[in-house]
């Protein structure tokens, strides 16, 4: 396991790519942790500098697909908000999204949420768009991939680990980067990518 500074602090490495993810090795994947979250870093994939409010970024090495994090703070959203929120930011970009699948637990911090929005080919947003939205404390997650068509399997399963693997840490190791999640009023405009 390695533990790796936010973005922008003083030990998060500066160099794309070097430092980061290094450390726990599984079938290739690299465990990744900073303060807030942890998941896994898929083979063939590399995290990269972040932007937008975005708390993590990373992409598959030969370009066909990426994953993008924001964490929100904000203990008054509800996580049934929170859902429908993305949603109609989905729908609103999209033409269409639905909730695909939901583990429900008896608070929010158990509970699991994803979405997916499939577009037509020449809308200029990449489909298949996948999130995972979680709660945990005062945080909201949400959680990004998009895959290109023709991608390659180690980007489309690489983006399938990525969901499956993250887990919220709102307790652990430091101070947590926050930005505002799509479809947040003082959310950024998506400048492509995983961001909606």
């Amino acid at each position: 396991t390695v533990t790796v500074g936010a973005p922008g602090t003083e030990d998060a490495p500066s160099v794309p790519g070097e430092g980061r993810g290094g450390g726990a090795n599984a079938g290739g994947a690299q465990f990744v942790t900073q303060p807030g979250f942890s998941l896994a870093l898929p083979p063939a994939w590399e995290q990269t500098p972040t932007e937008g409010g975005a708390a993590f970024t990373a992409a598959a090495a030969d370009g066909t697909a990426d994953a993008t994090l924001w964490i929100e703070r904000a203990p008054d959203l509800s996580f049934a908000e929170f859902e429908a929120r993305s949603l109609d930011q989905l729908r609103s970009l999209t033409g269409n999204a639905e909730v695909v699948e939901r583990i429900a637990a008896p608070t929010a911090e158990g509970t699991v949420v994803r979405l997916r929005a499939d577009t037509p080919e020449g809308t200029g947003v990449s489909a298949p768009y996948d999130v995972t939205l979680r709660a945990a404390g005062p945080f909201r997650y949400y959680l990004a991939t998009t895959v290109q068509p023709g991608a390659s399997a180690p980007a489309s399963d690489g983006a399938d680990l990525i969901h499956s693997s993250f887990i919220p840490e709102p307790n652990g190791g430091g101070a947590v980067e926050t930005g505002s999640a799509p479809g947040s009023e003082d959310a950024e405009a998506p400048k492509g990518g995983a961001a909606p």
